[in-house]
């Protein structure tokens, strides 16, 4: 995801290099005689108007031609003797800039020689002078009662601090006391400006000039609250945002610097206009201003560099620890930033001043996209792993997917906030992305209508576990024979297996239908398909029905101590075509429903350990039942088998005599599973040692050996 985003963010930077030297016109003055206000229709219907008259004008018409056919001869003049292009390049910019000065001495000479003829004026003099008393008046009232408010604010959390009442938990909400107060104190500045300028003596142009003047104070204050309330460069418990002191502090004076140059900017130019000043002095102070801006920027994001840099690797260590951070983007944003503010430099160098504020909100308002997308998709992870974990802390059946949906949102959001950022950022340059998408008929629409039904599907398959996995774990609770506990927990995921694949269809179905997918072809073709499947899988449609019936009459369960076919083992699973069996050894056995023929389940109801014992012939046999009937006893009155023993020994009798002895045999009733082997190899320990300690011999198999010596053969042979 971090390559994707690094990716995009490589391209987006280089695709805004572009489009914004292709909005570049360096060959159109800057500083023509043009109001930044004006509008190009406008324009437009003066130089008709003049064309107009020129036209209607006998002399002017002919004075019109003369100037034309010289302006043709001087063109095919300059085409007959091309100069070279790197030179005329910049000789037209030396010419351009050398022009631009001399018209800006011109305009400050002229503009200082005006000033001066209405200073001459002594009526004009005193009203103005006391026009910029009241003003004076106005802002510094203002500038008294905030700093008044606020002082008062931090001589009371002066006081309060001191005391000996207060514990560190109430420093902290002084603190706060004190962030309102100096929010209040803006309010009353605001109000007690703004109330005593509606009721002065101010008129004409002195109104709308003292206006701006009070509205930038107070944008200026402002800013400064909301830089305070989120950096907290003085308490660290009131900060916003987790960062350092010294961080805190830098960035909160590069914001101070920046707004006051922007706020100094602004209010300069808009009073040019409203005073009617020429335009290369409103040019001059935009552009001036914005290179200040560019340059402390540059200063900022150096002295960042490395800060923000160790930053982004905590962020993306605290994603995937186990492999560090190694994004080009983190260890060389500053050059991509620094990069960044000098495009944004030049082209509002070069833009026509109608255009800066254009440029200027594109630029910035792509550069906090960029950031505020970068951040969040480095912190989307963490946020999901920490909303899942509280999702199956209340919804433990979610936990086997937690993984999956961690992933899955994460990518989700990221991809989201990357496409958002990508509309936005195009949007912003005027590419009218949304307005091409908006003409294939459609589209949006059934976009979103798949996403929806994607997320509803997501919903509706967690309700389906979630109901399911309650109603048979509740079931199962309530069960007290341990037969149908087992039988539940079979169905359950057969259960299951049903419902979501009857879900995955519709939505499919559905999602078909949103693309405008004709599905009677489909689905007949389906259909076709599954009888020509039907045909050739006849073992599969086999295993299905035949599971199906030893399911419904519950042949075995999870859980059944079975023989399938000779085959011994444990049921661990149970599809609707194949079971699977553990034996002894710890084999794993997978046997499909259609290659059964005999099932032998060894745990139902009750189960019986037979006894098949042989003692010697000459031992007595009604004693040898005593002794086990002895060990029955003492098996039954033991606390850990006698839960297992449904019913006492039964002897059967003398079941068959051997060449070795005679054979006794008996049974046990004992509970299903494993309950019979457990009390069974018991009763045959207890039964050797009662067996020994009463001279009860065993029968065992005897051979005899005879020695037959012949006369002729000696023993021993003499040498």
């Amino acid at each position: 995801m971090k390559k994707l985003f690094n990716t995009f963010f490589g391209l987006t930077f280089f695709c805004l290099i572009l489009s914004s030297f292709s909005s570049v016109q360096a060959d159109i003055s800057d500083f023509e005689n043009l109001k930044p206000d004006q509008k190009p229709k406008d324009l437009e219907t003066d130089a008709l108007e003049k064309l107009l008259k020129t036209l209607e004008s006998k002399s002017a018409r002919k004075e019109f031609i003369s100037q034309l056919r010289t302006m043709i001869a001087a063109k095919t003049k300059a085409e007959s003797e091309p100069a070279p292009l790197a030179l005329s390049k910049i000789s037209e910019i030396i010419h351009s800039i050398s022009e631009k000065i001399i018209e800006f001495l011109s305009e400050c000479e002229k503009t200082f020689a005006e000033i001066l003829a209405l200073f001459n004026d002594s009526s004009y003099r005193s009203e103005f002078i006391y026009a910029i008393k009241d003003i004076f008046l106005i802002l510094g009232l203002g500038i008294i009662i905030n700093r008044s408010i606020r002082w008062m604010g931090y001589y009371a959390y002066k006081h309060l601090n001191n005391s000996s009442h207060f514990t560190k938990l109430s420093n902290k909400k002084i603190r706060i006391i004190q962030r309102i107060i100096s929010g209040f104190a803006i309010i009353s500045m605001t109000i007690a400006m703004f109330t005593f300028a509606s009721n002065s003596s101010l008129k004409g142009m002195m109104v709308p000039i003292t206006f701006l003047l009070m509205i930038s104070l107070v944008s200026y204050e402002s800013s400064l609250f909301l830089f305070q309330l989120i950096f907290s460069p003085k308490w660290k418990e009131l900060r916003l945002i987790k960062i350092n002191d010294s961080t805190a502090l830098l960035s909160y004076r590069y914001l101070r610097l920046v707004t006051f140059l922007m706020v100094v900017g602004i209010t300069l130019s808009e009073l040019i206009l409203l005073l009617k000043g020429p335009t290369i002095f409103y040019s001059f102070v935009i552009k001036s201003m914005l290179f200040i801006a560019c340059f402390k920027t540059l200063w900022f994001i150096y002295v960042m560099r490395n800060r923000v840099s160790q930053w982004l690797l905590r962020q993306e260590q605290s994603v995937n620890r186990q492999k560090p951070f190694s994004s080009t983007v983190a260890r060389s944003w500053h050059v991509w930033a620094s990069l960044y503010v000098c495009l944004f430099g030049i082209t509002t160098f070069f833009q026509r001043i109608n255009n800066v504020k254009t440029v200027a909100f594109s630029f910035i308002g792509t550069a906090f996209l960029i950031t505020i997308s970068y951040v969040l998709v480095l912190k989307i992870p963490k946020f999901v792993r920490t909303f899942m974990g509280h999702v199956t802390h209340h919804l433990p059946h979610i936990a086997p997917r937690k993984g999956f949906y961690t992933i899955f949102f994460s990518l989700l959001i990221s991809l989201s906030i990357i496409f958002s950022l990508l509309f936005l950022s195009l949007e912003i340059w005027d590419l009218e992305v949304f307005d091409f998408f908006s003409e294939i008929e459609g589209l949006p629409s059934a976009f979103l209508n798949i996403l929806l039904i994607f997320i509803l599907s997501i919903f509706v398959w967690e309700t389906n576990e979630y109901i399911i996995d309650r109603l048979f774990n509740r079931s199962a609770k309530h069960q007290r024979g341990t037969a149908k506990k087992q039988r539940l927990l079979t169905i359950k995921p057969l259960v299951q297996n049903t419902t979501r694949f009857i879900l995955f269809a519709l939505v499919a179905l559905i999602i078909f239908a949103e693309l405008n997918l004709d599905i009677t072809p489909l689905l007949a073709g389906v259909g076709v398909i599954g009888i020509a499947f039907s045909f050739g899988s006849q073992s599969l449609v086999k295993d299905i029905i035949t599971g199906i019936f030893i399911l419904v009459e519950d042949t075995i369960n999870v859980g059944d101590i079975v023989q399938i076919d000779g085959q011994n083992g444990n049921v661990e699973a149970i599809s609707l075509r194949t079971v699977r069996l553990r034996d002894s050894e710890g084999n794993l056995h997978t046997i499909p429903f259609s290659g059964i023929t005999k099932i032998t389940n060894m745990s139902k109801n009750f189960s019986y350990y037979l006894f098949q014992i042989g003692i010697s012939y000459s031992e007595n046999i009604d004693r040898a039942f005593e002794a086990m009937k002895e060990v029955d006893l003492e098996l039954r009155q033991d606390a850990r088998y006698d839960a297992m023993i449904l019913e006492p020994l039964e002897i059967m009798g003398v079941d068959k005599f051997t060449e070795t002895g005679v054979i006794l045999q008996a049974r046990i009733k004992t509970l299903p599973d494993k309950s019979r082997w457990i009390v069974g190899r018991e009763f045959n320990r207890r039964l050797k040692i009662n067996f020994n300690r009463q001279k009860i011999e065993f029968a065992y198999e005897q051979k005899v050996y005879k020695l037959i010596l012949s006369p002729e053969i000696p023993l021993i042979s003499k040498s």
